[in-house]
Protein backbone atom coordinates (compact mmCIF):
# COMPACT_ATOMS: atom_id res chain seq x y z
CA UNK A 1 0.00 0.00 0.00
CA UNK A 2 1.21 3.11 -1.04
CA UNK A 3 0.94 6.25 1.59
CA UNK A 4 0.90 9.82 0.26
CA UNK A 5 1.90 12.38 2.33
CA UNK A 6 -0.23 15.57 2.47
CA UNK A 7 1.65 18.69 2.70
CA UNK A 8 -0.11 21.14 5.47
CA UNK A 9 -0.81 24.59 3.81
CA UNK A 10 1.32 27.55 6.10
CA UNK A 11 -1.40 29.75 7.56
CA UNK A 12 -2.83 32.72 6.49
CA UNK A 13 -2.77 35.70 9.18
CA UNK A 14 -6.33 37.52 9.11
CA UNK A 15 -5.82 40.27 7.34
CA UNK A 16 -3.14 39.37 4.55
CA UNK A 17 -5.87 37.59 2.44
CA UNK A 18 -7.84 40.09 -0.14
CA UNK A 19 -10.73 39.18 -1.92
CA UNK A 20 -11.12 40.10 -5.67
CA UNK A 21 -13.18 43.52 -6.17
CA UNK A 22 -16.39 43.33 -8.47
CA UNK A 23 -15.12 46.88 -9.82
CA UNK A 24 -11.94 47.60 -9.62
CA UNK A 25 -10.65 50.92 -8.58
CA UNK A 26 -11.52 53.97 -11.06
CA UNK A 27 -9.65 56.67 -9.54
CA UNK A 28 -10.63 59.55 -11.87
CA UNK A 29 -13.90 59.03 -11.49
CA UNK A 30 -14.39 57.97 -15.30
CA UNK A 31 -17.24 55.08 -16.25
CA UNK A 32 -15.83 51.53 -16.28
CA UNK A 33 -15.18 49.20 -20.15
CA UNK A 34 -18.52 47.54 -20.16
CA UNK A 35 -20.17 48.45 -17.04
CA UNK A 36 -23.97 48.81 -17.28
CA UNK A 37 -26.18 51.54 -15.61
CA UNK A 38 -30.24 52.46 -16.14
CA UNK A 39 -31.29 55.90 -16.23
CA UNK A 40 -34.87 56.66 -16.73
CA UNK A 41 -36.09 53.14 -17.41
CA UNK A 42 -33.52 52.85 -20.40
CA UNK A 43 -30.00 50.48 -20.15
CA UNK A 44 -26.84 51.58 -21.13
CA UNK A 45 -23.51 50.21 -21.63
CA UNK A 46 -20.58 52.38 -21.38
CA UNK A 47 -18.26 50.66 -24.23
CA UNK A 48 -15.15 52.56 -23.81
CA UNK A 49 -16.00 55.81 -25.66
CA UNK A 50 -20.05 56.31 -25.66
CA UNK A 51 -22.88 55.25 -23.62
CA UNK A 52 -24.50 53.39 -25.65
CA UNK A 53 -28.50 52.22 -25.12
CA UNK A 54 -28.58 48.19 -25.09
CA UNK A 55 -32.23 47.89 -23.08
CA UNK A 56 -35.29 50.09 -23.31
CA UNK A 57 -38.34 47.92 -21.93
CA UNK A 58 -38.96 49.45 -19.19
CA UNK A 59 -38.89 52.85 -20.70
CA UNK A 60 -42.47 54.29 -19.81
CA UNK A 61 -42.21 57.76 -22.36
CA UNK A 62 -42.52 57.99 -25.79
CA UNK A 63 -40.49 57.72 -28.04
CA UNK A 64 -37.80 55.77 -26.70
CA UNK A 65 -34.08 56.33 -27.74
CA UNK A 66 -33.52 53.33 -30.33
CA UNK A 67 -30.89 50.54 -29.18
CA UNK A 68 -27.55 50.97 -30.21
CA UNK A 69 -27.93 54.65 -30.07
CA UNK A 70 -25.28 57.05 -28.34
CA UNK A 71 -26.86 58.05 -24.99
CA UNK A 72 -28.14 61.41 -25.90
CA UNK A 73 -26.20 64.94 -23.47
CA UNK A 74 -28.97 64.88 -20.38
CA UNK A 75 -28.41 60.55 -20.16
CA UNK A 76 -24.73 61.00 -20.17
CA UNK A 77 -24.63 63.44 -17.33
CA UNK A 78 -26.78 61.09 -15.34
CA UNK A 79 -24.85 58.37 -16.25
CA UNK A 80 -21.38 59.81 -15.85
CA UNK A 81 -22.72 61.19 -11.97
CA UNK A 82 -23.87 56.94 -11.34
CA UNK A 83 -20.91 55.69 -12.30
CA UNK A 84 -18.45 57.86 -10.25
CA UNK A 85 -20.81 56.98 -7.20
CA UNK A 86 -20.73 53.33 -8.01
CA UNK A 87 -16.78 53.34 -9.00
CA UNK A 88 -16.48 54.87 -5.30
CA UNK A 89 -15.54 58.30 -6.43
CA UNK A 90 -17.37 61.41 -5.30
CA UNK A 91 -17.33 65.08 -6.05
CA UNK A 92 -15.24 66.88 -3.52
CA UNK A 93 -17.50 69.68 -1.78
CA UNK A 94 -17.44 72.90 -2.59
CA UNK A 95 -15.05 74.88 -0.15
CA UNK A 96 -16.77 77.75 1.99
CA UNK A 97 -14.95 80.91 3.33
CA UNK A 98 -15.44 80.68 6.97
CA UNK A 99 -17.41 83.86 8.66
CA UNK A 100 -14.95 86.64 10.02
CA UNK A 101 -16.41 89.72 11.61
CA UNK A 102 -18.69 91.16 10.46
CA UNK A 103 -19.16 89.49 7.10
CA UNK A 104 -22.61 87.38 6.61
CA UNK A 105 -22.25 83.96 6.90
CA UNK A 106 -22.62 82.13 3.25
CA UNK A 107 -24.26 78.91 3.19
CA UNK A 108 -22.51 76.16 0.91
CA UNK A 109 -24.54 75.04 -1.63
CA UNK A 110 -26.59 72.28 -2.35
CA UNK A 111 -25.01 69.19 -3.52
CA UNK A 112 -26.45 67.65 -6.85
CA UNK A 113 -27.49 64.08 -6.42
CA UNK A 114 -24.99 62.00 -8.28
CA UNK A 115 -27.10 58.88 -8.15
CA UNK A 116 -31.23 58.97 -9.42
CA UNK A 117 -31.22 54.94 -7.76
CA UNK A 118 -29.59 56.45 -4.31
CA UNK A 119 -32.01 58.85 -3.29
CA UNK A 120 -32.06 61.68 -5.30
CA UNK A 121 -34.66 60.14 -8.41
CA UNK A 122 -36.95 62.46 -7.16
CA UNK A 123 -35.16 65.66 -7.74
CA UNK A 124 -33.18 64.64 -10.76
CA UNK A 125 -36.43 63.78 -12.53
CA UNK A 126 -38.25 66.77 -11.42
CA UNK A 127 -35.02 69.31 -12.54
CA UNK A 128 -35.53 67.01 -16.38
CA UNK A 129 -39.13 67.73 -16.30
CA UNK A 130 -38.74 71.20 -15.98
CA UNK A 131 -35.95 71.10 -18.75
CA UNK A 132 -38.49 69.18 -20.96
CA UNK A 133 -41.27 71.27 -20.32
CA UNK A 134 -39.10 74.51 -21.29
CA UNK A 135 -37.83 73.02 -24.23
CA UNK A 136 -41.55 72.29 -25.41
CA UNK A 137 -42.36 75.46 -24.78
CA UNK A 138 -39.54 76.93 -26.95
CA UNK A 139 -40.73 74.60 -29.29
CA UNK A 140 -43.82 75.49 -29.21
CA UNK A 141 -43.40 79.53 -29.86
CA UNK A 142 -40.68 78.60 -32.53
CA UNK A 143 -43.19 76.38 -34.16
CA UNK A 144 -45.73 79.27 -34.66
CA UNK A 145 -43.30 80.89 -35.68
CA UNK A 146 -42.78 78.72 -38.71
CA UNK A 147 -46.33 77.97 -39.14
CA UNK A 148 -47.15 81.77 -38.97
CA UNK A 149 -44.02 82.59 -42.05
CA UNK A 150 -45.76 80.52 -44.39
CA UNK A 151 -49.18 81.70 -43.60
CA UNK A 152 -47.68 85.29 -44.28
CA UNK A 153 -46.17 83.95 -47.14
CA UNK A 154 -49.04 82.28 -49.20
CA UNK A 155 -51.39 85.44 -47.67
CA UNK A 156 -53.07 86.39 -51.37
CA UNK A 157 -56.46 86.46 -51.77
CA UNK A 158 -57.13 84.57 -47.90
CA UNK A 159 -55.47 81.52 -49.32
CA UNK A 160 -53.26 82.20 -45.91
CA UNK A 161 -56.61 81.46 -43.49
CA UNK A 162 -57.40 78.78 -46.03
CA UNK A 163 -54.03 77.29 -45.63
CA UNK A 164 -54.44 77.74 -41.56
CA UNK A 165 -57.62 75.64 -41.40
CA UNK A 166 -56.48 73.00 -43.33
CA UNK A 167 -53.45 72.34 -41.22
CA UNK A 168 -52.99 68.97 -39.29
CA UNK A 169 -51.13 71.10 -36.68
CA UNK A 170 -50.88 68.01 -34.49
CA UNK A 171 -49.24 65.84 -36.86
CA UNK A 172 -46.79 68.93 -37.81
CA UNK A 173 -46.24 69.72 -34.89
CA UNK A 174 -44.56 66.48 -33.69
CA UNK A 175 -42.52 66.29 -37.24
CA UNK A 176 -41.29 69.76 -36.40
CA UNK A 177 -40.50 69.21 -33.04
CA UNK A 178 -38.78 66.09 -33.75
CA UNK A 179 -36.26 67.60 -36.51
CA UNK A 180 -35.19 70.47 -34.20
CA UNK A 181 -34.36 67.78 -31.41
CA UNK A 182 -32.51 65.71 -34.15
CA UNK A 183 -30.21 68.64 -35.13
CA UNK A 184 -29.72 69.27 -31.16
CA UNK A 185 -28.81 65.90 -30.88
CA UNK A 186 -25.86 65.59 -33.14
CA UNK A 187 -24.57 69.15 -31.83
CA UNK A 188 -26.19 71.03 -35.28
CA UNK A 189 -26.80 74.42 -33.28
CA UNK A 190 -25.07 77.05 -34.20
CA UNK A 191 -25.99 79.25 -37.15
CA UNK A 192 -23.05 81.01 -38.34
CA UNK A 193 -21.26 77.56 -39.75
CA UNK A 194 -24.56 76.76 -41.71
CA UNK A 195 -25.43 77.74 -45.40
CA UNK A 196 -28.30 77.29 -47.08
CA UNK A 197 -29.89 74.15 -47.26
CA UNK A 198 -28.76 71.05 -49.26
CA UNK A 199 -27.07 67.76 -48.58
CA UNK A 200 -29.06 67.27 -45.75
CA UNK A 201 -32.16 66.05 -47.29
CA UNK A 202 -30.18 63.13 -48.23
CA UNK A 203 -28.70 60.04 -46.71
CA UNK A 204 -25.38 60.24 -47.47
CA UNK A 205 -25.41 64.06 -47.75
CA UNK A 206 -22.80 64.64 -44.47
CA UNK A 207 -25.55 64.82 -41.57
CA UNK A 208 -26.61 62.06 -39.07
CA UNK A 209 -29.11 59.55 -40.75
CA UNK A 210 -31.66 60.55 -37.60
CA UNK A 211 -31.37 64.64 -39.16
CA UNK A 212 -32.08 64.00 -42.61
CA UNK A 213 -34.72 61.47 -41.93
CA UNK A 214 -36.21 64.18 -39.44
CA UNK A 215 -35.99 66.81 -42.16
CA UNK A 216 -37.19 64.94 -44.94
CA UNK A 217 -40.74 64.01 -43.10
CA UNK A 218 -41.36 67.92 -41.50
CA UNK A 219 -40.57 69.30 -45.45
CA UNK A 220 -42.97 66.39 -46.82
CA UNK A 221 -45.51 66.76 -44.70
CA UNK A 222 -45.60 70.55 -44.49
CA UNK A 223 -45.62 70.63 -48.58
CA UNK A 224 -48.11 68.12 -48.75
CA UNK A 225 -50.23 70.15 -46.15
CA UNK A 226 -49.78 73.35 -47.88
CA UNK A 227 -50.60 71.94 -51.72
CA UNK A 228 -53.60 70.27 -50.32
CA UNK A 229 -55.25 73.52 -48.61
CA UNK A 230 -54.32 75.72 -52.20
CA UNK A 231 -55.65 73.20 -54.06
CA UNK A 232 -59.13 72.56 -51.70
CA UNK A 233 -59.02 76.89 -52.18
CA UNK A 234 -58.78 77.25 -55.95
CA UNK A 235 -61.75 74.44 -55.93
CA UNK A 236 -64.10 77.00 -54.13
CA UNK A 237 -63.99 80.08 -55.60
CA UNK A 238 -65.10 81.59 -58.71
CA UNK A 239 -63.62 81.90 -62.37
CA UNK A 240 -62.57 85.36 -62.05
CA UNK A 241 -61.25 85.15 -58.33
CA UNK A 242 -59.25 81.94 -59.25
CA UNK A 243 -57.29 83.68 -62.31
CA UNK A 244 -56.65 86.28 -60.16
CA UNK A 245 -55.15 84.03 -57.84
CA UNK A 246 -53.25 81.85 -60.03
CA UNK A 247 -51.83 84.82 -61.38
CA UNK A 248 -50.29 86.04 -58.02
CA UNK A 249 -49.67 82.80 -56.98
CA UNK A 250 -47.53 81.81 -60.33
CA UNK A 251 -45.51 84.82 -59.47
CA UNK A 252 -45.24 84.16 -55.88
CA UNK A 253 -43.28 80.60 -56.87
CA UNK A 254 -41.39 82.19 -59.67
CA UNK A 255 -43.45 79.76 -62.41
CA UNK A 256 -42.91 82.01 -65.45
CA UNK A 257 -43.05 79.40 -68.26
CA UNK A 258 -45.22 79.11 -70.92
CA UNK A 259 -47.13 77.19 -69.64
CA UNK A 260 -48.89 79.69 -67.52
CA UNK A 261 -50.31 81.23 -70.20
CA UNK A 262 -52.02 77.42 -70.74
CA UNK A 263 -53.43 76.93 -66.97
CA UNK A 264 -54.66 81.08 -66.77
CA UNK A 265 -56.55 80.26 -70.32
CA UNK A 266 -58.18 77.20 -69.04
CA UNK A 267 -59.10 79.04 -65.90
CA UNK A 268 -60.58 81.69 -67.95
CA UNK A 269 -62.49 79.45 -70.03
CA UNK A 270 -63.99 77.40 -67.05
CA UNK A 271 -62.65 74.32 -67.09
CA UNK A 272 -62.01 74.25 -63.30
CA UNK A 273 -65.50 74.33 -62.86
CA UNK A 274 -65.32 71.51 -65.64
CA UNK A 275 -62.12 69.10 -64.20
CA UNK A 276 -62.95 70.06 -60.40
CA UNK A 277 -60.11 69.77 -57.79
CA UNK A 278 -58.73 66.87 -60.01
CA UNK A 279 -58.01 69.46 -62.99
CA UNK A 280 -56.49 71.77 -60.66
CA UNK A 281 -53.97 69.48 -59.85
CA UNK A 282 -52.97 68.08 -62.93
CA UNK A 283 -52.53 71.65 -63.70
CA UNK A 284 -50.46 72.41 -60.72
CA UNK A 285 -48.89 69.20 -61.10
CA UNK A 286 -47.62 69.93 -64.39
CA UNK A 287 -46.51 73.65 -63.92
CA UNK A 288 -44.75 72.10 -61.07
CA UNK A 289 -46.17 74.17 -57.97
CA UNK A 290 -45.76 71.61 -55.45
CA UNK A 291 -42.15 71.55 -56.29
CA UNK A 292 -41.82 74.71 -56.16
CA UNK A 293 -43.42 75.02 -53.02
CA UNK A 294 -40.87 72.32 -51.20
CA UNK A 295 -37.92 74.39 -52.29
CA UNK A 296 -39.27 77.35 -51.24
CA UNK A 297 -40.15 75.94 -47.40
CA UNK A 298 -36.75 74.28 -47.53
CA UNK A 299 -34.32 77.04 -48.74
CA UNK A 300 -35.98 79.47 -46.34
CA UNK A 301 -38.32 78.79 -43.36
CA UNK A 302 -36.59 75.53 -43.26
CA UNK A 303 -32.74 76.94 -43.97
CA UNK A 304 -30.34 75.00 -42.31
CA UNK A 305 -29.33 78.43 -40.52
CA UNK A 306 -32.69 79.11 -39.99
CA UNK A 307 -32.84 75.26 -38.28
CA UNK A 308 -29.54 75.58 -36.46
CA UNK A 309 -30.70 78.98 -35.13
CA UNK A 310 -34.09 76.98 -33.89
CA UNK A 311 -32.36 74.08 -32.32
CA UNK A 312 -30.06 76.44 -30.57
CA UNK A 313 -32.71 77.77 -28.62
CA UNK A 314 -34.53 74.54 -27.71
CA UNK A 315 -30.62 73.74 -26.28
CA UNK A 316 -30.39 76.88 -24.15
CA UNK A 317 -33.91 75.65 -22.93
CA UNK A 318 -32.12 73.36 -20.23
CA UNK A 319 -30.65 76.20 -18.75
CA UNK A 320 -34.08 76.97 -17.17
CA UNK A 321 -33.58 74.00 -15.40
CA UNK A 322 -30.37 74.68 -13.99
CA UNK A 323 -28.52 71.06 -15.42
CA UNK A 324 -25.75 71.90 -16.78
CA UNK A 325 -24.83 69.62 -19.74
CA UNK A 326 -21.60 69.51 -21.69
CA UNK A 327 -21.69 69.99 -25.56
CA UNK A 328 -21.00 66.88 -27.90
CA UNK A 329 -17.65 66.40 -28.95
CA UNK A 330 -16.68 67.07 -31.92
CA UNK A 331 -14.81 63.88 -32.70
CA UNK A 332 -17.75 61.93 -32.39
CA UNK A 333 -20.25 64.25 -33.75
CA UNK A 334 -18.16 65.34 -36.70
CA UNK A 335 -19.74 68.41 -36.79
CA UNK A 336 -17.03 71.31 -35.43
CA UNK A 337 -16.13 73.65 -37.53
CA UNK A 338 -16.68 74.68 -41.27
CA UNK A 339 -20.73 74.50 -42.94
CA UNK A 340 -22.85 71.98 -42.36
CA UNK A 341 -24.48 71.70 -46.08
CA UNK A 342 -24.06 72.72 -49.49
CA UNK A 343 -26.19 75.23 -51.69
CA UNK A 344 -28.57 72.91 -53.70
CA UNK A 345 -32.36 72.84 -54.69
CA UNK A 346 -34.40 69.82 -53.03
CA UNK A 347 -36.20 68.97 -55.87
CA UNK A 348 -34.94 69.93 -59.88
CA UNK A 349 -37.27 72.05 -61.61
CA UNK A 350 -39.50 70.96 -64.76
CA UNK A 351 -38.22 71.70 -67.83
CA UNK A 352 -40.15 74.24 -70.29
CA UNK A 353 -40.68 70.77 -72.88
CA UNK A 354 -41.81 68.85 -70.08
CA UNK A 355 -44.35 71.22 -68.46
CA UNK A 356 -45.92 71.64 -72.23
CA UNK A 357 -45.82 68.27 -72.31
CA UNK A 358 -47.68 67.39 -69.65
CA UNK A 359 -50.29 70.29 -70.15
CA UNK A 360 -51.12 68.99 -73.83
CA UNK A 361 -52.17 65.86 -72.63
CA UNK A 362 -54.69 67.73 -69.87
CA UNK A 363 -56.36 69.62 -72.87
CA UNK A 364 -56.80 66.58 -74.81
CA UNK A 365 -57.65 64.49 -72.33
CA UNK A 366 -61.34 65.87 -72.78
CA UNK A 367 -63.56 67.52 -74.99
CA UNK A 368 -65.14 69.69 -72.93
CA UNK A 369 -62.06 70.83 -71.72
CA UNK A 370 -59.83 71.45 -75.21
CA UNK A 371 -63.34 73.42 -75.80
CA UNK A 372 -62.90 75.23 -72.57
CA UNK A 373 -59.54 75.62 -73.15
CA UNK A 374 -60.25 77.48 -76.54
CA UNK A 375 -62.70 80.03 -75.33
CA UNK A 376 -60.45 80.81 -72.50
CA UNK A 377 -57.29 81.89 -74.88
CA UNK A 378 -60.10 84.16 -76.38
CA UNK A 379 -61.19 85.49 -73.18
CA UNK A 380 -57.68 85.70 -71.46
CA UNK A 381 -56.84 89.54 -72.30
CA UNK A 382 -60.31 90.83 -70.81
CA UNK A 383 -59.25 88.47 -67.72
CA UNK A 384 -55.48 90.31 -67.68
CA UNK A 385 -57.03 94.18 -67.86
CA UNK A 386 -58.82 93.54 -65.41
CA UNK A 387 -55.99 92.49 -63.22
CA UNK A 388 -54.22 95.87 -64.38
CA UNK A 389 -57.09 97.92 -63.69
CA UNK A 390 -57.27 96.37 -59.44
Amino acid sequence: MKIYHITEAPKIKVGDRKEPKLFPDSSDGKPLKGQSLKVNGVNYQWKGANWIVTDTSDFKGKNPPKKGAIADRNARALLNQQAAKVNGVKAPAPKVDAPSGNTTKVKAPKAVPSNIDGGGEAELKARLDKIEAAQKKASKGIFRRYVGGFLKYFSIGGLGTTIQVALNVPQLEDAFDAYLRSLVNAGMTDPTKCKTIGSIATDDGGVPLEVARAYRNVVSLTVELLFEAIIGFFAGVSTPVAYALAAALFVKLGIVSGGVTVVLSLIAGGAWLLGGPELIRRCFDALGVQDKIMNVVANTFLSLENSCRWANIIDSAQDLGNLTIGKPVDAVTGFGAGAFGESATIVEEKSSSAIKSDLQKIIKSDPEILAAYKKGKKLKPKFDAKLKAD
